[in-house]
């Protein structure tokens, strides 16, 4: 458990596990758009990722390290974490979804929001 800053807003559903594998340390890192809760399970859809990339585990490791030191300077290029990227990545995300339409390519948008307020 980490607890950040106080007033820093965290809506994340993270879990990162380091464990010993041999001699080396591998990381799997879990993202999630949920709580598991089985009374909204049918209402609400979910989507979980469980992971070994380390292109992933890294950046879930700074997510941590960030929620711990929240005035270090911070970057992610894989995960879209407010309020470092998250704006941009969505905006590029949808532009390249928008060329690969014109191109007559598949090109498609699916997102789950929980809250756009400001």
């Amino acid at each position: 458990m980490i607890f950040s800053a106080p007033g820093l807003k965290i809506h994340a559903k993270l879990f990162l596990i380091s464990r010993r594998e041999g001699d080396d340390i591998v990381r799997y890192a879990h993202i999630g758009t949920g709580n598991f809760n089985e009374k909204t399970a049918r209402i609400y859809t979910d989507y979980s990722l469980l992971t070994a990339d380390s292109r992933i585990t890294n950046e879930v490791r700074r997510v941590f390290n960030f929620i711990e030191n929240p005035y270090r300077p911070v970057s992610f290029d894989n995960l879209m974490v407010s309020p470092q990227n998250s704006r941009r990545m969505l905006y590029d995300l949808i532009d390249r979804e928008i060329a690969n339409a014109l191109a007559g390519e598949n090109a498609a948008i699916m997102l789950k929001i929980n809250n756009l307020g400001g």
